[in-house]
């Protein structure tokens, strides 16, 4: 009870019943997107306007005039964009942050995360994994320094990729690079 047509999954034609997967799609992408998943029915002609689901890894997005203006869905988190990849906002449930990228940008969801950067890629701040008991601080003045931190292991850079140094401290080991790739010095 299913009829399906793909060509270099260019063109794409898949309708009919099914127990599991995807629901009914059509599209001729770029361009022309049309289906029904369990949110109900979608359509989106791009660049000019529309709506999809499940789509790009994202739970929605819709757009008007794209890149002028579109909105993105994940897991309870949305993020409005103008301008994208320039401007963003970022909300949730207890989840905020913005970014007005390249220049600057922070978002956080309280006791998992907290990111920053400055002149990204170049400068940045990360702490990860916060509501784990392997937590994570990365701290980074690329390409002239780059550290991550956690109860685990730690790792420092210095003119990447040149000169580290990186210590396990589950496995018991620390190897150092200096210059890489021509000295390595492991012990453990």
């Amino acid at each position: 009870d299913s009829s399906s047509f793909h060509l270099f999954h260019l063109l794409d034609y898949d309708f009919g019943k099914r127990e599991t997967g995807s629901g009914n799609r059509f599209y001729l992408f770029p361009f022309l997107f049309y289906g029904e998943e369990e949110q109900g029915r979608y359509m989106a002609f791009f660049p000019f306007g529309g709506t999809l689901y499940n789509w790009f890894g994202r739970d929605r997005i819709s757009f008007t005039l794209f890149p002028l203006y579109s909105q993105t869905e994940r897991k309870g988190i949305q993020v409005d964009n103008v301008l994208w990849p320039f401007f963003a906002k970022i909300s949730g449930e207890n989840e905020s942050g913005y970014k007005f990228w390249p220049i600057y940008g922070a978002s956080r969801k309280e006791g998992v995360y907290r990111k920053k950067f400055f002149l990204w890629p170049i400068f940045f701040s990360e702490s990860l994994k916060l509501d784990s008991d392997n937590p994570q601080e990365v701290r980074a003045a690329w390409p002239f320094y780059i550290s991550k931190e956690s109860p685990e292991r730690s790792s420092s850079t210095f003119l990447w990729p040149f000169f580290s140094k990186v210590e396990n401290r589950v496995k018991g080991y620390t190897v150092w690079n200096a210059p890489w790739p021509l000295v390595r010095v492991t012990k453990g």
